[in-house]
């Protein structure tokens, strides 16, 4: 088959290729839904995450996600970040293996879960520099890095992460302990940075991530660097701090970048060593899209809190 595709058939399949989410295959099907219903006149402009201006069946994708306890009353929450280009509802997927949803076989898993609300925002569609429009937590400066381009839509994130911790603190009737942080790969980074920065002065409960790393200054991260130094002079590090991260992982977030971070916490000038709470697991065989290991280490995460 040869020939262009005509103008207006490119910018047609461009924007609506620009709302499909998930696997390559998932999307396909996606675009071709928003095809049939609603053709190209309602993408003239950019589209944004607004639940009014996406038709029904992905404005339930892109919505913001709180699961209530599988059983027992709430009484600790976890508040978890979902990394660049994907949406809050992954973390209702079955075939993660998540402890909080809810499997006819995995009752052991769904004790571990006992009293516990899960938070999935979802971070607005940003337009990056590369020309690609996908949910993330800030605009990159380029592709292949992880530097804030534009800072203003990492302040919008931080003062919008910053306000769910609040809230579910608030839920819990001020009891700060019962609150977690957490996330994937962009969103681990994010919710780390935010765990730093805030989570001595509100004494949250503990941080549980992968795939990510800690952000810096040097990255755009405003306050980052002083934010760990200051850490390490809390007793927040007693509290646990897990990251798994692949050695394997030679696109996304390398094993010598992420575990380079991490050496801000270990070597300090205010600390003899390590945060005693801080636990890193390597894991190899899986790159970074570290599939059904996310769920069950989150398991072990819970399951060491209920030890």
């Amino acid at each position: 088959i040869g020939g262009s595709m005509p103008g207006s058939e490119h910018k047609r399949r461009r924007a609506l290729g620009e709302l499909a989410v998930g696997e390559p295959e998932r999307a396909a099907a996606q675009r071709e839904r928003l095809l049939r219903e609603l053709g190209s006149e309602r993408f003239s402009a950019p589209p944004t995450r607004g639940a009014g201006e996406l038709p029904a069946f992905l404005a339930e994708q892109y919505r913001d996600v709180a699961i209530d306890p599988v059983v027992g009353e709430h009484s600790r929450t976890l508040v978890y970040l979902h990394g660049f280009g994907e949406v809050g509802s992954r973390y209702l997927r079955q075939g993660l293996k998540l402890p909080w949803v809810t499997e006819s076989n995995r009752r052991r898993v769904q004790r571990l879960a006992s009293g516990l609300r899960v938070v999935c925002p979802t971070a607005e569609r940003l337009m990056q520099p590369w020309g690609e429009r996908k949910p993330s937590w800030y605009t990159y400066e380029c592709k292949n890095g992880h530097s804030v381009g534009d800072r203003e839509t990492l302040n919008i994130a931080r003062c919008r992460l910053s306000s769910v911790i609040r809230g579910e603190i608030e839920r819990l009737g001020g009891d700060a302990r019962g609150v977690f942080l957490g996330g994937t790969s962009q969103g681990c980074g994010v919710a780390l940075d935010a765990y730093v920065r805030e989570g001595a002065a509100l004494g949250l409960g503990g941080f549980v991530g992968a795939s990510g790393w800690l952000p810096s200054d040097e990255e755009g991260f405003s306050g980052a660097d002083r934010a760990a130094e200051a850490f390490l002079a809390t007793r927040q590090g007693q509290r646990p701090m897990w990251l798994m991260l692949p050695t394997d992982d030679r696109t996304y977030f390398p094993w010598e970048f992420a575990e380079r971070s991490l050496q801000r916490l270990r070597r300090s000038r205010l600390s003899a060593g390590p945060p005693e709470g801080l636990v890193v697991r390597e894991i190899s065989g899986r790159g970074h899209n570290i599939g059904i290991l996310e769920g069950q280490f989150l398991e072990d995460f819970f399951s060491h809190m209920d030890a």
